[in-house]
C-alpha cells in the first residue's frame, strides 16, 4: 500500500513538471514592399524573382535589382488575406500553417475597386493560433501562463485582451455579456465576414505596429489603434479612415462609438476620436468646468473635463450657486464658456465674463453684481444681456427685476421693490421680496462675492418660503412660522402664519439624497421617483429607511402623519398632511415614477378637494356651481360639459378642461405661465375615484387628438390650445395608450420618416379647423418613405410590404376601392377600370349623382379619402378625375363641373364654359367668377387670373391681386370692390363690382365710389346725409333703416341703435341694411339712381361685412323678403345667402297711394298659395316617403358596417352603440323609461296612454303591426315634451338635444349641444353624413303634428305660419342650426 502511495506520488510529480513546448519565433525571410508607380511600369525583366511588392489589388514580382519581371501578377480579392509567398497563394488554414516564415498578411477594401495594405496581427487556422508580427516575427501562440496585456492574445484562452476598450457600435454597451467579454477577453469569429472593429491602446510591442511607426504615432499624439475583427483574424485595421466619424469616451473603463453622433449633435464636450489609417486620437478642450447650450431659451448643460486624456462629463449636481464665467474661442473657434474658480484674477476689462445661477447640473445667466480682483475690493455689474462691467462708484441705475430693483450703493447693495424703500442686502442671507401685484425676486447673498437673482426659484407646487417680515431674509423651517416674525410665500399665493399639506414636501434636488447620513430627527420630506426621503431641518438627508409611494400604477393617496397610503373607506383623517401621487411604470427608466399632482378625492360618502394652492378641505353638499372644472357641490360630478361622474376603477378617463385660476389643480403661478404661452386647456384624468391634473405626462409635449379635437400642448403641467387650423388636412397620429386600459392620446407625427409600423401603433385622420376625424388611406413611411402602411378607418395603421389585393372600400358605400399595386395606387369603382392615383394631386368620383369620393394625394406621402369635400363647386379633368383649380379653361370636351346641390353632387353641364366672355370690370352687370386682365385693345386676355371666394373682397387693379389683409390701400386709383356670394337655388357662386367704404387695419378710411372717385375720409365736421359715412364719428348714417334680423324694431331700440350710426364691422357674418336712395355717387352712379327711381325704387341693400360697407348688388328684389309696414319702420325677414331662401315667403312690396288694392291683391295671392300649399303637402310627404326609404336602404348598409346610436331588433332584444376611445362598442339595452322628461332626453321609452290617445301617421298604415306599447325617443324637454315614436311613419331625420345620455351616445358637448339622427321604425342612428346645401339645417320644433315635432325640414316642406294670418312666420319655431358630421350649434 505504501509502495502505491509513493509511485502515485512520483506520477503526479512527473505530469506537473510537463509544460507545453513553445514553438521559437521565425523571421520573415519574404522581402515585400509596397510598389512604385515606376516599378511596374515594364514587365520585361527575365530574371529570377527574388522579392515583391503590391498595388492596390495586384503583387507584382521583382528580381534582384528590382525590376518587374514577366510573371504574371498575382490578384487578391477582399477581406483579410493569410498569404504564402512560397506557393504564392493564401494559405490553406486547416490544420499548422505551413511556410511560417513566408506567412504575410493583407486588408484589402472594396470601395468600387479593391485596394490592399499589409497588416499585422493574430490569425487562427481551425487548430491553431498564430502571430504575424509587425517587427517581422511570426510564431505560433500556444497555450500558457495568461497575458491580459492590451491588444495581447492571451495564452491562456486564446481571447483578446481589450479591458479598457469596447465595440465601435452605436449605443451603448453595458450588458451583463459586454463586461464579461471585456473582463476576459473578445474571442476570434468563426464565421461570417461582418467587421467587429475595437479601438486599443498604442503599445510598444511589434505585434501591430513597428517600433519606428509606434513612435511616429505617439509623436502625433496618436493613443489608440483600430483592430478588426473579422473571420479567424485580429489585425490592425490600416485603411481605417474616419475623420467624420467619432469615438465618445464614455468612462474611464469603456469607450462608446456613436457612427452618427457628430454630425447630429456634438459639442466642443464630447471626447471625440479621429481616426486616420487606423490610428486615432482624441479630441478635447482644457481641462475645467463649462456650460454649454444645446437649446435656446433652456439653462445650459455643465460640463466637468478632466482627467488624461481629458473627458467631458456632465457635472453631478454638487456646484450650486451664482458662479462667473470667462467667454473665449478656443483654437478650432468654438466659443467657450469656462467657470473661473478664482475671482482675483478677473481682468474684465480685457476680457469676457458672464454670471450664472447654477443647480442641479444646469446653469441659467443671471444678472447682479460681484467682488473680483487682489483682496476682491473690486466690484463688476453683471446684466443678463451683456458682459460683465467694472463698477466703480454708486450705480444708480441698479439691475431690475420682476418686484423691484438691485443696487450697489458704492459700499453695500439695497433692494427696492416698486413703490417701496430701499432696503440693506448683506451677504450670508438670501432674501424673497413680492410686490403688490404678487411679483417676486429671490435674492442670493449667500456667498459673500457674489448678490444676484436667483433662476431657480421652485415655481410649482412643491415649495414654500419663509421670509424674516422686517428683513425679507429667507428662513428655514415652518415650525417657526408665526404672524409675529414670518411671512409664508407659497410662490404668488401669500400665507401668513399658514402650514398647509405641501409645507412639508417638496421635490428632491439630485445633490440632497446623494449622500443620506444625516442623524438628526425628520421634520420634512422630499420624493424622487416613488421613494418618499425624510431630511432634517437644514433639509439634509436623514439616515432613515426611504418609504416607498407605492411598488404598482395609479392614483395614491398618501398620509403623511402615518406615512401610509391613507384608509379611503371613509373620511379622510389628518387631511391637511394629505398629498396624492401620480404614479406611472416608465419604460425609459425601467421602474414606478410618481409625480405630485391635485384635484378631488372620493372616499365612501365623503369628498375632498387637494389644491395646488396648498388648501386641502372637504366639498360639502350646497348650491350648484357650473364653473368649468369645479366639482360642483349640488351633483358631485366635475363641471366638465353636462357633468362627469366619479369612476370607481382604474379605467381611466382624459379629458380638456379651460384653464381656470382657482387654485385646484394649477398654482397661481402655473396659471399665469399657461395664459402667457396662450395655452387654453389641461389634461384632467377621471381614474379611482379621483379627478387630478394628468401632469406625469406633462413633459410631453406636441399635437394631440383627444376624441376627435386638435390641441396644441406643451410646458409642465402639460397646457393646451385649440389647433388654429394649422394642421388642416390628411395627418398620422402615433397611438399612446396611458394606462394599459384603452384610455389612449394620439399625438401627431409630422415626421413620417421616424415611423415604425412594426413596433408603434399610427392612425390616419382628416383635420380641418381642430376637427380630426378617422379616415382610411395609405402612408408612405421609414427611411426615404420607401415603406407603405395601410390605415384603415377608426383602426390602427399596419405593414403593406407586396400589393394591397383587398384594398380600402370608399367612404360613401359606392363599392369603390383604393388599393396599392406594390408600386403606386389605383382607384376602382364598381366594376369600372383602376385608374392610377399619382402624388400631387386630388381626385374626385361621382356616382349616379349622389355617391363619391374624394381622394386626397397632395401630401406626396398620404394618399386616403377626405372626409372633408366642402359645399363648392368641382372642377375636374374629365379623362384622369384630376381636381383643377383653373375653370377658365372649363368646357364639356375637357373638364367637368360638380355642384353640390342638397348634398348631392351633380354633374352641371350648362355652367361649364368659357368664363372669359365675362372678363370686363367695367360692365357692373358682369357676373365673373374670375378676373382676366384686358389688353391694349381692351379685349379679355387670359393671361392673368384670379380666382375669388365668397365675400366683399378688395383688388388691386395695378398688382392685379387681391389685398387679403388691408392696411393701407397705396394704388387708391386702381382699387375695385368686389361682390362675391353663392345665390339661387343651386347655389351659384357669382361676383359683381360694387362700391361703398372699407376701414383699415391701421384705422384709415376710404370711400370708393360708383362715380369713379376714390378717396381718403379724412376726420372733419359731422355729415348726417343718409348712407353717408360721418367724418365725425366714422359711423354710417343709416337713419330711418332697419338691420335684416327678421324682427320689428319699436321706436325706443330703434332710436338708439342707429341715432348716430352703425360702426365698422371686422365679422365675416354679413349684416344688410335698408337704405333710402340718394344720388351721391357712393353705392350708384347717377345714371343707376335715375334708372332705379323710373322704376319706383326707393331704398338699396348695403351690406356690413369685413370692415366694409357696400352696396349688395347679387340679389334681385324677388328673392329678398322686405316687407314695409310704415313710413318709419321697415321689417326685413331672413336673406338668400345666410338663411334658408325658401322660409322667405313674404314677397316684397312697399306702401303707395293705392295701398288698399295693393292688400286686396295680396289676400288673393295668400288664398292660391293656400290651395297650392295644400297640394304641395301632399306632393312633398309622397316625397320625402320616398327619399326616406333611399336613407334607410343607405343605413342598412351602415349598420352592418358599424354605427352609433339604437338598433331595435324587438321591444325586448334591443342594441346601443357608442364610441369609446378606440372604437365603437354596441350592448345590449334595456327601455326603463315609460314618458319623455328633462331626465331621459336621448333615451328611449314606452308610453301606453300617448300611443293609445295620440293619433299618429302611423295609424295610417294598416299593414303595421300593432302593440299595446310603442317605443319612443325623447328628443328634448323644455316646458312639454318633444319626442317621436318610432314607427314606418315617422322615419325621417330629426334633431336630438344634449344630455348625459345624448353626449356618452352620440358625441354632443356643450359646444355642439344638437345632433342629428335618422329615425326608423327598428333604429335611431347618428347621421353624420346630412346635408342640405345651404349653410345652415333648420328645424321645425312644433311640427306639422306631434310626430314631427324636432324634424329637419326639407325642400317643400312648409314654414311654421300663425293661425289667422298665415302671411305671418312663426319664427320662434324655427330652429337654426349650423353642423358638422352631425353635430350641431346654433349660429
Amino acid at each position: 500500500m505504501l509502495g502505491m502511495k509513493i509511485l502515485s506520488l512520483v506520477v503526479v510529480l512527473l505530469l506537473s513538471n510537463i509544460r507545453p513546448t513553445k514553438a521559437d519565433p521565425v523571421t520573415v525571410t519574404t522581402d515585400l514592399t509596397e510598389c512604385s508607380s515606376a516599378t511596374i511600369q515594364n514587365c520585361n525583366s527575365t530574371k529570377t524573382a527574388s522579392k515583391y511588392c503590391y498595388k492596390d489589388d495586384k503583387i507584382f514580382t521583382l528580381d534582384e535589382d528590382g525590376a518587374y519581371t514577366i510573371e504574371e501578377a498575382i490578384t487578391l480579392t477582399a477581406g483579410i488575406k493569410i498569404f504564402d509567398f512560397t506557393t504564392k497563394a493564401e494559405a490553406v488554414t486547416t490544420g499548422a500553417l505551413e511556410n511560417l516564415d513566408t506567412i504575410v498578411l493583407f486588408n484589402c477594401v472594396e470601395n468600387g475597386t479593391v485596394t490592399c495594405k499589409r497588416t499585422y496581427g493574430y490569425v487562427k487556422t481551425d487548430t491553431k493560433s498564430y502571430r504575424i508580427g509587425a517587427d517581422g516575427k511570426n510564431e505560433e501562440v500556444v497555450r500558457g501562463p495568461a497575458d491580459t496585456t492590451s491588444g495581447v492574445l492571451n495564452p491562456a484562452n486564446f481571447k483578446l485582451n481589450v479591458s479598457g476598450v469596447s465595440k465601435l457600435l452605436e449605443g451603448y454597451l453595458d450588458s451583463d455579456v459586454f463586461k464579461l467579454n471585456v473582463e476576459n477577453g473578445f474571442e476570434f469569429v468563426d464565421s461570417g465576414y461582418i467587421d467587429s472593429v475595437y479601438l486599443v491602446e498604442l503599445a510598444d510591442n511589434g505585434i501591430y505596429l513597428s517600433t519606428e511607426d509606434y513612435n511616429t504615432a505617439i509623436a502625433a499624439s496618436k493613443t489608440h489603434i483600430a483592430i478588426n475583427a473579422v473571420r479567424n483574424a485580429f489585425v490592425f485595421d490600416n485603411t481605417y479612415e474616419k475623420e467624420i466619424e467619432c469615438a465618445l469616451h464614455y468612462t474611464s473603463s469603456f469607450l462608446k462609438l456613436d457612427i452618427k453622433y457628430k454630425s447630429a449633435n456634438s459639442s466642443p464636450f464630447d471626447s471625440l476620436y479621429s481616426c486616420t489609417n487606423g490610428l486615432c486620437k482624441i479630441s478635447s478642450v482644457k481641462a475645467g468646468k463649462y456650460v454649454f447650450k444645446y437649446t435656446v431659451g433652456y439653462p445650459l448643460d455643465l460640463y466637468v473635463c478632466e482627467g488624461n486624456p481629458i473627458i467631458c462629463e456632465n457635472e453631478d449636481g454638487t456646484i450650486d450657486g451664482i458662479k462667473v464665467f470667462k467667454e473665449y474661442n478656443d483654437e478650432n473657434g468654438n466659443t467657450l464658456f469656462k467657470l473661473i474658480e478664482n475671482l482675483d484674477s478677473l481682468d474684465p476689462e480685457n476680457e469676457k465674463y458672464q454670471i450664472y445661477h447654477c443647480k442641479n447640473s444646469y446653469c441659467d445667466r443671471t444678472s447682479g453684481y460681484m467682488n473680483y480682483g487682489k483682496d476682491l475690493v473690486n466690484t463688476c455689474k453683471c446684466t443678463e444681456n451683456d458682459n460683465c462691467t467694472v463698477q466703480s462708484g454708486t450705480d444708480e441705475t441698479g439691475l431690475t427685476g420682476n418686484a423691484g430693483t438691485l443696487k450697489y450703493s458704492g459700499s453695500g447693495f439695497t433692494y427696492t421693490a416698486k413703490s417701496g424703500e430701499p432696503k440693506d442686502i448683506t451677504s450670508e442671507n438670501d432674501y424673497f421680496f413680492v410686490d403688490s401685484n404678487s411679483n417676486y425676486d429671490y435674492i442670493l447673498f449667500s456667498n459673500a462675492n457674489f448678490v444676484a437673482f436667483d433662476k431657480f426659484v421652485k415655481k410649482n407646487w412643491n415649495s414654500s418660503i419663509y421670509i424674516t417680515i422686517s428683513t425679507n431674509v429667507v428662513g428655514k423651517g415652518a415650525e417657526n412660522c408665526n404672524s409675529n416674525i414670518y411671512y409664508r410665500y407659497v410662490i404668488d399665493y401669500t400665507e401668513i402664519n399658514s402650514y398647509y399639506s405641501f409645507a412639508f414636501l417638496t421635490e428632491c434636488e439630485n445633490a440632497t439624497i446623494k449622500s443620506c447620513s444625516s442623524g438628526k430627527e425628520a421634520s420634512k420630506y422630499c420624493y424622487k421617483d416613488n421613494k418618499i426621503y425624510s431630511l432634517d431641518d437644514d433639509g439634509a438627508c436623514t439616515t432613515a429607511e426611504p418609504i416607498t409611494i407605492s411598488s404598482k400604477e395609479g392614483v395614491k393617496i398618501f398620509d403623511f402623519t402615518t406615512m401610509n397610503e391613507a384608509d379611503t373607506t371613509s373620511e379622510l383623517s389628518n387631511l391637511e398632511k394629505i398629498v396624492l401621487f401620480n404614479c406611472s411604470y416608465d419604460d425609459r427608466i425601467g421602474y414606478i415614477q410618481c409625480v405630485r399632482t391635485y384635484g378631488y378625492v372620493k372616499t365612501g360618502t365623503n369628498y375632498y378637494r387637494i389644491g395646488a394652492d396648498g388648501k386641502n378641505e372637504e366639498v360639502v353638499e350646497g348650491n350648484a356651481d357650473t364653473t368649468a372644472g369645479v366639482l360642483n357641490p349640488a351633483t358631485f360630478k366635475l363641471n366638465i360639459e353636462d357633468g362627469v361622474e366619479f369612476v370607481s376603477d382604474e379605467n381611466a378617463s382624459n379629458y380638456f378642461v379651460k384653464l381656470a385660476n382657482n387654485g385646484i389643480f394649477l398654482s397661481v403661478e402655473d396659471y399665469n405661465n399657461a395664459i402667457v404661452g396662450s395655452n387654453t386647456h389641461i389634461i384632467i384624468k377621471a381614474v379611482s375615484n379621483t379627478f387630478i391634473i394628468e401632469n406625469l405626462y406633462g413633459v410631453e409635449t406636441g399635437i394631440f387628438n383627444l376624441h376627435n379635437r386638435l390641441y396644441v400642448c406643451e410646458g409642465n403641467p402639460i397646457v393646451c390650445s385649440k389647433d388654429d387650423g394649422t394642421n388642416d388636412g390628411l395627418n398620422v397620429f402615433k397611438v399612446y395608450d396611458l394606462d394599459g386600459n384603452g384610455d389612449i392620446l394620439l399625438k401627431l407625427t409630422e415626421d413620417l420618416a421616424s415611423v415604425d409600423l412594426e413596433s408603434e401603433k399610427y392612425q390616419l385622420f382628416n383635420c380641418k379647423s381642430a376637427d380630426c376625424r378617422s379616415t382610411k388611406g395609405y402612408i408612405k413611411y421609414g427611411e426615404g418613405f420607401s415603406s407603405i402602411g395601410r390605415c384603415p378607418n377608426n383602426a390602427d395603421c399596419t405593414v403593406q410590404a407586396e400589393a394591397d389585393n383587398k384594398g380600402l372600400e370608399g367612404l360613401h358605400s359606392i363599392h369603390s376601392t383604393l388599393k396599392y399595386s406594390g408600386t403606386g395606387f389605383t382607384y376602382t369603382i364598381q366594376d369600372g377600370s383602376p385608374k392610377d392615383i399619382t402624388s400631387g394631386n386630388d381626385y374626385f368620383f361621382l356616382y349616379e349623382g349622389y355617391d363619391y369620393d374624394y381622394i386626397s394625394f397632395s401630401n406626396e406621402n398620404i394618399v386616403a379619402f377626405n372626409t372633408n369635400v366642402g359645399n363648392g363647386p368641382l372642377y375636374i379633368n374629365a379623362s384622369t378625375n384630376v381636381i383643377v383649380s383653373g375653370i377658365e379653361n372649363c368646357n364639356s370636351d375637357i373638364y367637368y363641373k360638380y355642384i353640390n346641390k342638397y348634398g348631392n353632387f351633380e354633374f352641371d353641364s350648362a355652367n361649364c364654359i368659357n368664363l372669359g366672355f365675362n372678363c370686363p370690370l367695367s360692365n357692373n352687370n358682369a357676373i365673373i367668377d374670375d378676373i382676366h386682365t384686358l389688353d391694349e385693345n381692351g379685349a379679355c386676355s387670359t393671361i392673368q387670373e384670379v380666382t375669388l371666394t365668397e365675400g366683399v373682397k378688395i383688388f388691386d387693379l395695378t398688382t392685379k391681386a387681391e389685398i387679403k389683409v388691408a392696411y393701407d390701400l397705396s394704388n387708391l386709383e386702381s382699387i375695385v370692390l368686389l361682390n362675391c356670394f353663392y345665390i339661387g337655388k343651386i347655389m351659384q357662386f357669382q361676383c359683381k363690382r360694387t362700391y361703398g367704404y372699407v376701414m383699415t387695419y391701421s384705422d384709415e378710411y376710404f370711400r370708393i365710389g360708383a362715380d369713379g372717385k376714390n378717396e381718403e375720409i379724412e376726420f372733419g365736421d359731422p355729415d348726417t346725409t343718409v348712407g353717408v359715412l360721418n367724418p365725425a364719428t366714422f359711423k354710417l348714417n343709416i337713419s330711418g333703416a332697419v338691420n335684416s334680423n327678421g324682427k320689428v324694431l319699436d321706436l325706443a331700440t330703434f332710436q338708439l341703435n342707429f341715432e348716430d350710426g352703425v360702426e365698422f364691422s371686422d365679422e365675416s357674418s354679413a349684416s344688410v341694411y335698408l337704405v333710402k336712395l340718394e344720388d351721391n355717387g357712393i353705392f350708384l352712379s347717377s345714371e343707376d339712381y335715375n334708372t332705379a327711381i323710373t322704376n319706383s325704387k326707393t331704398h338699396i341693400w348695403i351690406i356690413s361685412v369685413s370692415n366694409t360697407f357696400v352696396f349688395d348688388n347679387i340679389f334681385n328684389d324677388d328673392q329678398l323678403c322686405a316687407l314695409l309696414l310704415t313710413d318709419s319702420y321697415i321689417s326685413v325677414n331672413n336673406r338668400i345667402g345666410y338663411y334658408d331662401f325658401e322660409l322667405c315667403e313674404i314677397p316684397i312690396s312697399y306702401a303707395t297711394e293705392n295701398e288698399n288694392e295693393n292688400e286686396e291683391e295680396k289676400e288673393e295671392e295668400n288664398k292660391e298659395e293656400s290651395e297650392n300649399e295644400n297640394e304641395n303637402e301632399n306632393e312633398n310627404e309622397q316625397e320625402n316617403n320616398k327619399e326616406n326609404e333611399e336613407e334607410n336602404e343607405e343605413e342598412d348598409i351602415e349598420i352592418e358596417n358599424g354605427v352609433i346610436g339604437y338598433i331595435i331588433s324587438d321591444e325586448n332584444n334591443i342594441s346601443i352603440c357608442k364610441r369609446n376611445s378606440k372604437n365603437i362598442i354596441c350592448e345590449e339595452y334595456t327601455i326603463t323609461e315609460t314618458s319623455c322628461t328633462s331626465d331621459n332626453i336621448g333615451k328611449l321609452f314606452k308610453n301606453n296612454e300617448k300611443n293609445s290617445n295620440e293619433k299618429t301617421s302611423s295609424e295610417e298604415t294598416p299593414n303595421e303591426e300593432n302593440s299595446n306599447e310603442k317605443i319612443s325617443i325623447c328628443l328634448n324637454y323644455s316646458d312639454k315634451e318633444y319626442s317621436v315614436e318610432l314607427n314606418d311613419g315617422n322615419q325621417g331625420n330629426y334633431v336630438l338635444y344634449k344630455s348625459s345620455t345624448t353626449n356618452e351616445i352620440f358625441g354632443t358637448s356643450y359646444n355642439k349641444p344638437y345632433v342629428i339622427i335618422t329615425v326608423n321604425k327598428d333604429s335611431v342612428l347618428l347621421n353624420t353624413k346630412y346635408t342640405n346645401g345651404l349653410r345652415y339645417v333648420y328645424i321645425n320644433k312644433e311640427g306639422s303634428s306631434a310626430s314631427s315635432m324636432y324634424k329637419i325640414m326639407n325642400k317643400g316642406d312648409n314654414c311654421p305660419k300663425d293661425i289667422e294670418n298665415s302671411s305671418v312666420l312663426i319664427e320662434e319655431s324655427i330652429l337654426e342650426l349650423e353642423c358638422d358630421n352631425g353635430l350641431c350649434s346654433e349660429p
